[in-house]
């Protein structure tokens, strides 16, 4: 059987930093009170959301809803921060990590809070349409996130996601959320870490990062899902921070809590240390997959990463769906491979494929095409928390294989 190595992240800067105790994650960052926003009288404007019997005041004259929705996503982004950073295919983003200890204190911190304040008008809208339990939801949540000591850049993407519609789309993503406010956790997590971790990674998946585990094919089964299914995701999650450490996936599997996970030597976030070796121990049948060693044993030989077949089986259980996947050894089946993936493209779905990345192997999620100076481009999400773009015919040509659901 042929091992199918997966490359790892290389420690980004802010992760050696860390290393070197230069700056602290959430886990170790004093939750302090986020300094308050000071922000002048709004100019007259009036609003009206859909499905609204009543018109309330926005920030400044002219401005539509949908202009309230696009500057919260601009200055959600701009918080997270883009950072040039090396690889394969040309970086287009590099959002902060979600446990970056720069969200509860500090510039980025500050920001935050003046941006929520600044769209509180449009917010108020926004939850008024909310059905009467979801408002609730919101409302508990909102005042978790913002209380002395939380976490403004969680709180804005909570905010964003309740103003592009996010929120709705996923009809269980509020009482999901919500439910975590009181159900039991193990003793390793506190809510105030996993909360805005796992909101953080529903409004932004392409920041979710594997860091140095060999666990890429996963990291961006988790994205999809968050993209997909942001409610699913949340339910998963905090099946695995409960005592228990246990849940149903919608395939009737049980996806349980790896040994270890929480001192791990890794600087991901408590979602993908619950969720990446879960999935991995899911996939892979009879084997065992030992978080610390991040390998699979108990064959012949031990194994790392995530092959096609044990990514199919992953992705079957988590959504209940028949997958396929398709090898590509020879240029036509790169050539099938990659018309698969443009057809999917075309429906709005993205598509996880294994390229070779240097002398290995690493798994991307594509999520569009793009031309640059004429040339076409795959845009994708690679596991490291980058967006990146690459030459099409490169990308072809590197192809190792693809998983995508049987519809296809």
């Amino acid at each position: 059987m042929v091992a199918v190595a997966h490359e790892c992240r290389k420690p980004r800067m802010s992760i050696a930093k860390l290393a070197r105790g230069q700056v602290k994650s959430k886990w170790e960052q004093p939750r302090a009170t986020p300094p308050a926003a000071k922000t002048a009288a709004p100019a007259s404007s009036s609003f009206q959301g859909a499905n609204s019997t009543s018109k309330i005041a926005l920030p400044s004259s002219g401005f539509s809803f949908d202009d309230v929705v696009r500057g919260a996503k601009r200055a959600l982004f701009a918080i997270i921060g883009w950072r040039p950073n090396d690889g394969q295919g040309t970086v287009v983003s590099d959002p902060s990590d979600v446990n970056d200890g720069a969200d509860v204190s500090g510039d980025r911190a500050a920001t935050a809070v003046a941006q929520l304040s600044s769209n509180r008008l449009a917010e108020y809208a926004a939850v008024n349409q909310l059905s009467k339990d979801d408002r609730a939801s919101y409302l508990a949540l909102s005042r978790e996130l913002r209380r002395p000591g939380g976490d403004p850049v969680a709180a804005l993407a909570l905010q964003t996601m309740l103003l592009d519609g996010r929120v709705t789309k996923s009809p269980a993503l509020l009482t999901n959320l919500n439910a975590m406010l009181t159900q039991p956790l193990t003793p390793e997590i506190e809510l105030r870490i996993l909360l805005p971790e796992l909101i953080q990674e529903v409004a932004v998946p392409e920041a979710m990062n594997q860091t140095t585990k060999n666990t890429c094919v996963p990291t961006v089964i988790n994205m999809q899902l968050a993209m997909n299914d942001p409610a699913e995701y949340v339910r998963l999650v905090s099946g695995l921070a409960t005592p228990e450490g246990r849940v149903t996936t919608r395939g009737g599997d049980a996806l349980v809590r790896e040994p270890g996970v929480f001192i791990d030597g890794t600087t991901r976030s408590l979602p993908q240390k619950l969720m990446s070796p879960a999935v991995m121990e899911l996939a892979n049948g009879k084997e065992d997959y030992d978080n610390a060693a991040d390998r699979h044993t108990g064959l012949i030989i031990d194994q790392w990463g995530m092959s096609p077949w044990r990514a199919d089986a992953a992705l079957e259980s988590l959504s209940g769906k028949n997958h396929e996947f398709k090898l590509t050894m020879t240029d036509g089946a790169r050539e099938h491979a990659m018309n698969t993936v443009d057809s999917r493209l075309e429906r709005g779905d993205s598509t996880l494929t294994v390229l070779w990345w240097g002398d290995s192997l690493h798994a991307l999620l594509v999520t569009g095409t793009e031309t640059r100076d004429g040339v076409p481009h795959v845009r994708y999400q690679n596991p490291w928390g980058v967006v990146e773009v690459m030459p099409k015919a490169e990308f072809e040509s590197r192809l190792f294989f693809i998983n995508y659901d049987a519809k296809s």
